[in-house]
């Protein structure tokens, strides 16, 4: 409404400032005359045009959906990452501490208000080389260990197989 307002009074100056350059001449009527109508027309536009309230409406209904959908994509491909960047470090702080290679999987989930979430850790470890019988389970419990104090996660969550 304040737009339309500016419109009418700019529009006002504009014919004000014309008639005071074109002579009452057959040319000057004419200006004065379009401007007129033009005048009359943006006066009369808003109760012209109820049905762009709902035109306008879906539109930005639709455009809300679309800028949605673009930052759950954004976030889904921010979390994405990051879940690919703990499992580097995973495999990396195994194969530096323990020598072994492994391949670790993070699976995440998105919270109501849209914070990451660590769902599982899931890691498969080759423990080619391990000469005692039960050495794994300390390595297992030190890994999970690990895990839980840098990623504030449960033990529980953290599954490794070997």
């Amino acid at each position: 409404m304040n737009v339309w307002l500016k419109q009418i009074i700019a529009l006002v100056i504009v014919v004000t400032i014309i008639s005071l350059i074109f002579p009452d001449k057959q040319t000057g009527k004419l200006v004065k005359g379009i401007f007129s109508i033009i005048i009359v027309v943006t006066f009369l536009n808003p109760f012209l045009s109820l049905n762009n309230l709902f035109i306008d409406y879906e539109y930005d209904t639709f455009n809300s959906q679309v800028f949605n959908d673009y930052n759950y994509d954004y976030l889904d491909y921010t979390f994405d990452k990051k879940s690919r960047l703990i499992e580097k470090d995973i495999e990396d702080f195994i194969l530096s501490k323990y020598g072994f290679v492994s391949k670790a999987t993070v699976i995440y989930d998105v919270s109501d208000n849209l914070q990451y979430l660590i769902k599982n850790i899931k890691i498969n470890i080759n423990f080619d080389g391990f000469y005692k019988d039960n050495e794994h389970i300390v390595v297992i419990e030190e890994i999970k260990s690990f895990l839980s104090s840098n990623y504030n996660l449960s033990k529980n969550l953290v599954d490794i197989n070997g």
